[in-house]
């Protein structure tokens, strides 16, 4: 399915991502950047996934109140 493709393909991405960037960010702003810079786009990541995930089940529970979905 789509999701799961997503999925694979989004851990792919993002190791490529994280061990191209970690160097670069170590040379420049020092180790601890790495874990800060990380750690704010997990922060971010989860705040968009809460939205997300709060726009689906509201979707989904007025689709099985007024079975108007389609």
């Amino acid at each position: 399915s789509r999701a799961v493709t997503f999925t694979f393909a989004g851990l792919h991405v993002g190791s490529i991502v994280g061990l191209l960037a970690a160097p670069w960010l170590s040379t420049h702003f020092g180790w601890r950047s790495i874990f800060l810079t990380f750690g704010a786009l997990g922060f971010v990541w989860w705040l968009w996934f809460e939205q997300v995930r709060d726009n689906a089940s509201r979707v989904s529970v007025s689709c099985f109140v007024n079975v108007t979905c389609g």
